[in-house]
């Protein structure tokens, strides 16, 4: 996997990755806007946009619904699938962050 330039190779990768998140980081990732291309009878790409919304959780509230000021990134999977023997399998995946809460550009 790549997030903004970052490659994450291998489950013991990703389990570090978000093993060194906070305890407290409550995430929740909104997808939608996929779409789907076949590249050959074993593989596909698909490309979705993502929507980010994170919050840390106040020590002495722990039942939802938690206060969030807005989604922290706005972004773009691109993956590819392959068909294995057990099925299609996500083989490759790229995160390109488009927005960011907190960051000025141009036009601001």
């Amino acid at each position: 996997m790549e997030r903004d330039g970052e490659q994450f190779v291998g489950m013991a990768a990703l389990r570090a990755a978000y093993a060194s998140r906070p305890m407290n980081r409550l995430t929740r990732h909104v997808i939608s806007n996929t779409l789907v291309r076949s590249t050959g009878p074993d593989s596909a790409e698909a490309t979705s946009y993502v929507t980010v919304y994170r919050v840390a959780l106040p020590p002495t509230k722990h039942v939802p619904p938690y206060p969030v000021t807005g989604p922290d990134v706005l972004g773009e999977h691109h993956d590819t699938f392959r068909r294995t023997e057990a099925g299609w399998r996500l083989s490759a995946r790229v995160t390109r962050t488009i927005l960011r809460l907190g960051q000025t550009g141009a036009n601001t």
